[in-house]
């Protein structure tokens, strides 16, 4: 399964986002639009499910985390061969 996640996003120059799942964080790419998109598959990261899977997004600048949301997502569950999250 692939799960792709989005969220709109406005940076300035030299920040990035962050996906976070449990204690692991996924870098985001940056598309026109302020648009922040990750993909994983279901068997990467030590086989993230979709059900009740938790995550949330993190802003870092200069090797440093500078904002975070205050609560998760929780992702809503779906049998499906590849599911998108826009957030």
């Amino acid at each position: 399964m692939r799960i792709i996640f989005n969220i709109e996003y406005k940076t300035v120059w030299g920040e990035e986002i962050k996906l976070v799942l449990g204690n692991r964080r996924h870098g985001m790419e940056y598309h026109p639009g302020g648009v922040w998109t990750a993909e994983l598959d279901s068997r990467q990261g030590r086989g993230y499910g979709i059900a009740g899977l938790e995550y949330h997004y993190e802003c870092w600048r200069d090797g440093r985390r500078s904002r975070r949301e205050w609560r998760n997502h929780v992702a809503p569950a779906r049998l499906q061969e590849e599911i998108t999250l826009n957030d």
